[in-house]
């Protein structure tokens, strides 16, 4: 039974134009002439805008107003918040309000980097501070906040162990003393060579993640195939709706670990905001990164990530679904050129298309639980077998398909039917590989 269900339209330039989702309905996409991601409506009805001027500059409104923005691409001004910058360009505060003495700063926080241009510590309106600690290729090795430290290690570029330790201040050392005793010990597991999360144990119970289309999570699963999180982003990360074990996924876009406690992700080099859509922090490697805007994100969400807060790619899931129709769309193509070969040859009526092979008795031949079919095979006047063809490009391995192949007609006779559901004997017809560029 299927208990959740999305489907996703797809346009010209592979744009993502919607998402169907039988829980949330569906949400709809609208874009530049060039391909950059400025629309969204979502199945409550909800609008949201992401409207760029002409230096990459984001507005949640379609006529550019409510932000104010200052060199580079720093936002100055949002609505009732307004921000600060350090001479590096990193963001030092941001408050409600204008600053000045009348008016005050109000929800006030403070942003503290260190010289390398890491985020050291946020101090929260509640004057609570949130410290970080990190190694020297910038992997985060730690986050406290009150009497907890959370901690990681490291598998190459993805996060592998987890857990949190109790600490306590000493007014006699005049330091946080941190306990030895690990708790909610977790361990991530990520898809090979990929920074999409699979599945994570915790406290030694297991629970499967699944991602959409972009490898960004959106349900977890336990170990008897009930739900126990899911998580609905916006275009731009942020949550709009969480249930279950509310921040048991802590990952947003691939490469993003999102801080409950700071409202702020961390992407490596840099952390990103999903409230203002945008990093609080200049791109390490300026222009190079690809986008105009220095503290711009990718320019089309729903198919680009930047893993390390650098430079934007496109998703590996993606990728990885456009490779695949692309591959379809090319194959269709040498079958359909092929076929009218045959066609012209053959004849329409003798040429027969997508054959599963089957028993004397018509049953479908297997092999590891799956059949095989063939692409092309060709008729006589009588309706006899005289031909059978497989269609592939110049440079495909067709190995292992071949060898399914020959393991299933060693089980025996082996048939096709043709367009009246008569029964065709292939089995001294060998399959025939025709490679077209």
């Amino acid at each position: 039974r299927t208990r959740h269900l999305r489907r996703y339209r797809w346009g010209k330039a592979d744009r993502l134009l919607a998402t169907e989702d039988s829980r949330r309905g569906t949400t709809r996409y609208g874009y530049t002439p060039n391909g950059q991601l400025e629309y969204a409506e979502y199945g409550d009805g909800t609008e949201q805008w992401r409207k760029s001027d002409e230096v990459g500059n984001l507005y949640p409104n379609p006529d550019c107003t409510v932000r104010r923005f200052l060199k580079g691409g720093a936002m100055e001004q949002d609505g009732k918040w307004h921000c600060e910058y350090d001479k590096d360009g990193n963001l030092t505060e941001r408050y409600i309000g204008t600053g000045r003495w009348l008016d005050g700063k109000k929800e006030h926080w403070k942003y503290r980097w260190n010289a390398d241009g890491s985020l050291a510590k946020v101090v929260r309106p509640d004057g609570e501070e949130v410290t970080f600690e990190y190694d020297a290729l910038g992997r985060r090795l730690s986050k406290s906040f009150g009497t907890t430290m959370t901690r990681w290690m490291w598998n190459g570029n993805v996060p592998l162990h987890q857990w949190k330790q109790r600490r306590s201040y000493s007014r006699e050392e005049g330091a946080w003393l941190t306990e030895e005793e690990r708790k909610e010990r977790t361990l991530w597991l990520f898809e090979e060579e990929s920074f999409v999360p699979a599945a994570m144990i915790k406290e030694g119970k297991a629970y499967s993640i699944l991602t959409d289309h972009l490898g960004t999570p959106t349900e977890a699963y336990d170990t008897e195939g009930n739900e126990v999180w899911s998580r609905t982003l916006d275009m731009n990360g942020k949550v709009i709706e969480e249930t279950g074990n509310v921040g048991m996924i802590p990952f947003l876009f691939q490469g993003q670990y999102y801080d409950r406690e700071t409202g702020l992700a961390y992407n490596r080099f840099r952390y990103y905001s999903p409230q203002m859509g945008m990093y609080v922090s200049q791109d390490p490697i300026r222009l190079a990164g690809g986008i105009i805007n220095l503290y711009g994100y990718v320019d089309d969400a729903n198919i680009c990530i930047d893993l390390f807060g650098l430079v934007k790619t496109y998703g590996e899931n993606f990728v990885a679904e456009l490779k695949k129709k692309t591959n379809k769309r090319e194959g269709l193509r040498r079958e359909n050129t092929f076929r009218r070969i045959l066609e012209e040859k053959y004849g329409k009526d003798r040429v027969l298309s997508e054959r599963m092979l089957l028993d004397d008795k018509g049953n479908k031949r297997t092999y590891n639980g799956s059949g095989r079919r063939v692409d092309f095979v060709v008729l006589d006047d009588d309706g006899n077998a005289i031909g059978v063809y497989e269609v592939t490009s110049k440079t495909a391995n067709k190995k292992e398909q071949m060898t399914k192949e020959k393991i299933i007609r060693m089980q025996g006779i082996t048939t096709i039917r043709d367009n009246q559901g008569n029964l065709v004997e292939i089995s001294n017809l060998p399959t025939k590989i025709i490679r077209i560029k």
